[in-house]
């Protein structure tokens, strides 16, 4: 994939049938990430991998077994530790916090009650742990703050989705 990438784009970029560019580097995001921010210390974090993400929620379940109603005992099937882990990982990505659960209203008598009670107690110790992990979208943050500091205006970057490119000039 990254040499199609690199051979489309150097054919976007010349008219001639071959072409060569010296200083030209496909990457994906979390490479890109590498490439600026390898001698930061938010690089040097451990990562919230789909692995300990699993185990973490399972630790989870375990330790706030007594504060759940819906999810108790739940900690041994592993097909719901995944599930729950995806989920926790895309509210926390959509920059929903705990509180924003707990300020969901339902009615008392709505059996996806206890469903939100769960889930904010969840995600309230999730949210608290993995401030120990670097997440993508953290790393992905900390890239922005990194890139904005530095002198791009001789740089392009360009956005390779599904072989279609669109250039980014960064000298503004």
């Amino acid at each position: 994939m990254k040499f199609n990438a690199e051979v489309h784009l150097l054919q976007q970029l010349s008219d001639d049938a071959t072409s060569a560019e010296s200083r030209l580097q496909v990457l994906s995001f979390s490479r890109l990430a590498w490439y600026f921010l390898k001698n930061d210390p938010v690089y040097q974090q451990p990562r919230l991998t789909q692995t300990n993400n699993t185990m973490l929620i399972a630790q989870l379940l375990q330790d706030n077994q007594d504060q759940l109603t819906l999810y108790r005992g739940e900690s041994q099937n592993a097909g719901f530790i995944v599930q729950l882990g995806q989920q926790l990982s895309e509210l926390t990505n959509g920059r929903i916090t705990a509180e924003d659960l707990a300020g969901v209203k339902l009615e008392a008598t709505d059996p996806h009650q206890a469903k939100f009670n769960d889930l904010t107690t969840l995600l309230a110790a999730y949210q608290q742990r993995i401030g120990e992990f670097v997440t993508t979208p953290s790393l992905m943050t900390a890239l922005s703050a990194k890139l904005s500091t530095l002198d791009l205006s001789h740089t392009y970057f360009f956005l390779i989705i599904s072989m279609n490119w669109m250039p980014l000039n960064c000298s503004s």
